[in-house]
């Protein structure tokens, strides 16, 4: 019991990584509403505006984190970016991103990481004074300029 209970835990959670890229907007909003609805534990406000939704989360009155999904003008996803002020939320995010053992993530310097070349996602991270960033974007590379990136 202990077991199914943990993993339901998880799975709001996983909403918010690159689970996303590659849905369609109508597919996007319905699975972060649900994952609002599924989740209480902080105060979130969705926003839909054009080709991006902004989902933004609340500790108290201050702001949390922000993700930023980005849409192509096929109506799909392309880009989720996180932004938070918090280092801590920011490293959670971080590790929840990067433990997804199916995307295979090679670190290709300081602050990028590759899936494996069929899913083609690049993961970039900026962290400046009280504000970090992920920004996970879909690729159009190819086998040739895949592996220049990965160093074979």
């Amino acid at each position: 019991m202990f077991r199914i209970a943990f993993i339901l835990m998880l799975l709001p959670a996983t909403c918010f990584s690159q689970n996303l890229i590659g849905k369609t907007k109508d597919v996007v909003m319905k699975e972060l509403q649900d994952q609002i609805l599924s989740d209480k534990s902080l105060t979130k406000k969705l926003s839909d505006k054009d080709s991006l939704i902004i989902l933004t989360q609340y500790a108290g009155t201050s702001r949390y984190t922000d993700f930023y999904y980005g849409f192509d003008r096929s109506g799909k996803c392309r880009q989720e970016k996180i932004i938070s002020g918090c280092e801590s939320c920011f490293n959670n995010h971080l590790d929840k991103i990067l433990e997804q053992k199916m995307f295979e993530w090679k670190k290709i310097n300081g602050n990028q990481y590759v899936s494996k070349f069929s899913d083609y996602l690049l993961v970039e991270i900026q962290t400046e004074k009280n504000n970090y960033s992920i920004n996970i974007l879909r690729t159009d590379w190819t086998q040739e300029l895949y592996n220049m990136i990965i160093g074979n």
